[in-house]
């Protein structure tokens, strides 16, 4: 670490950068920043406090004991330089000196731990300070997501979570690890580049019109002049998809935010790839333990999986970084103009949810309130927010099935149900009794903890939903002629009165409802229906499926996209 001149602010020059890491107390910022200026990980017994016992100047000195300023020299896209990084205390009793840090800071570097939904929720109000004291929201931003320890399977929040809220803020997303070395380099050549681009577009906006042209950049996939690329290679590679299914190798390239896999190298030439995967969508992260593989890591998208074999130790990190830093390109220019969110193919999603805010209530939080749901439960047919959406998954997809508007794929008639339902029709069953409880239904503003007590109140116990006076054959009738009818608010309905889903009608062969939704051709009845725990396979009394006895083509490849087999 080099020394940093006495007597003042460092000196600011277009290759100078002021950098601030903020997060909740314990979530790694001191062992992320130690980890890229010393390049092996520290364990740290008391985060923040003495990190930097020579550095001479500090813009805060009388803070010594809860902040640590670090000086090093790093070269990003072939310029070499200079980066001051504040690391600073997380704990709440330190709120007040907020503002100071951010005053100081070129660009923001947001840190949560994957563990800790807590410290993920504390960031919208870190990012809300900021803009208070920059007076704007458009600020150079990194959000780090800190995989501390352990697999995703032990994470409080997903990968698709940090994503989400990153699309939200039109900043890049790093997942990062100190101990492994996982995408350190990439949470500070992006938050250079941020710093860079707002500079260039103050210099420019000041000699030239307000209202230039940003240009776009391409998105095709299907034929590719592969020039120029960020990375590429040859690796031993192994998928879930063709023609990649058994390990062989495979030419691979990153250029402009998207991964290029080919099967032959004249593919290359031919601007032919075998694959393309859209790095908005994928997670990239080392695959340790392989006793066969060495130097072995995994990317991961929404429909299929990838293990590469790179040649040593640092070229595994290089592609990883490479990988890393092509999310953050596609975060940066999709989210300018969400219409090209994953190419041309998501269009669909953007237009339902043109079509779901047409409705008062679906432009709030179904649970809480929040302005601009953009996470759904596909089974119940609601919107609601992000922090709520963790609560949905953690109470089991047999409560609720949670979809990302913005990072999903979903199919055409998931879209048509979304429209068909909505949270005006959701509340109406599953807080029809909360006026009369003793409950208050969670604000905005309201803790995790909070909205967690009320979100399982209301759909795991069905504390709110009023009670009919029905015993459970005569509710399993009515499910059976809501299907048949296509009766969708209806078999809501009954799902909220916690109707047995496989109900059998011992008057009609002993068919549930599935049966009846399928023979009548009701594809989004069927679909609700298998969304809310209805066997897809089940058997009548004439050992027929759904899928058997359904005459309507469209609505035979709903059964068949969720599950039904044989006819």
């Amino acid at each position: 670490m080099s020394k940093i001149k006495k007597g003042g602010a460092p000196s600011k020059t277009e290759n100078e950068f002021r950098v601030c890491f903020m997060g909740y107390t314990t979530v790694g910022k001191t062992c992320l920043v130690l980890r890229f200026l010393n390049d092996e990980y520290e364990e740290i017994d008391d985060p923040t406090l003495g990190t930097a016992p020579t550095t001479p100047f500090s813009p805060f000195p009388f803070l010594s004991f809860i902040v640590s300023l670090h000086r090093k020299e790093l070269v990003v896209d072939d310029d070499k330089v200079t980066l001051d990084v504040l690391d600073t205390g997380g704990s709440e009793e330190h709120h007040y000196l907020h503002d100071k840090w951010l005053g100081w800071a070129d660009g923001v570097v947001f840190v949560y731990d994957c563990h800790s939904a807590y410290s993920f929720d504390m960031i919208p109000r870190y990012r809300d300070e900021m803009a208070k004291v920059k007076g704007t929201k458009e600020f150079p931003v990194v959000l780090v997501a800190n995989q501390t320890e352990g697999e995703e399977a032990g994470w409080e929040i997903t990968s698709k979570e940090g994503r989400s809220i990153a699309y939200t803020y039109r900043c890049p997303f790093v997942e990062a690890s100190a101990k492994t070395g996982l995408g350190v380099d990439s949470i500070f050549s992006n938050i250079v580049k941020e710093i860079k681009d707002k500079r260039k577009a103050a210099a420019f906006d000041a000699i030239s019109a307000p209202n230039k042209k940003k240009a776009k950049s391409g998105s095709a996939i299907q034929r590719v002049v592969m020039t120029e690329p960020k990375k590429m290679g040859v690796m031993q590679t192994k998928a879930t998809v063709k023609p990649f299914k058994s390990a062989k190798k495979a030419w691979v390239a990153i250029k402009d935010g998207v991964v290029y896999l080919y099967a032959k190298e004249k593919d290359i030439e031919e601007g032919v790839p075998a694959v393309a995967l859209n790095l908005l969508t994928c997670t990239v992260k080392p695959k340790y333990g392989e006793k066969k593989l060495k130097n072995c890591f995994e990317l991961i998208s929404l429909k299929s999986q990838f293990q590469f074999v790179a040649d040593s130790p640092n070229e595994m990190m290089d592609w990883i970084n490479a990988i890393q830093e092509g999310i953050a390109h596609m975060l940066n220019e999709n989210t300018a103009d969400k219409s090209k969110l994953k190419g041309q193919e998501d269009r669909g999603n953007l237009q339902t949810w043109e079509e779901l805010k047409k409705q008062t209530e679906n432009r709030a939080c179904v649970d809480c309130g929040a302005a601009d749901p953009d996470w759904i439960s596909i089974n119940l047919g609601l919107l609601m927010c992000i922090q709520c959406s963790g609560v949905h998954r953690s109470m089991g997809v047999h409560i609720s099935k949670v979809r990302s508007i913005t990072l999903d794929e979903l199919e055409a008639e998931v879209q048509d149900l979304m429209k068909s339902i909505g949270n005006r029709m959701v509340n109406s069953l599953w807080e029809r009794g909360l006026a009369q409880s003793a409950k208050r239904k969670p604000s905005p503003t309201d803790d995790r903890p909070t909205k967690e007590k009320f979100i399982r109140a209301k759909y795991a116990d069905r504390e709110f939903v009023v009670k009919e006076d029905i015993d459970a054959n005569s509710l399993g009738r009515r499910l059976y002629e809501a299907a048949a009818c296509n009766d969708l608010e209806d078999i809501l309905a009954c799902v909220s009165q916690g109707v047995e889903p496989n109900w059998r009608n011992a008057d009609d062969h002993g068919r549930t409802a599935l049966h009846a939704a399928a023979a009548a051709g009701h594809g989004l009845a069927c679909l609700m229906l298998i969304l809310n725990s209805v066997e897809p396979n089940a058997v009548d009394d004439e050992s027929n499926t759904a899928l058997a006895l359904c005459p309507s083509a469209s609505c035979a490849e709903v059964l068949k996209r969720n599950g039904a087999t044989g006819a």
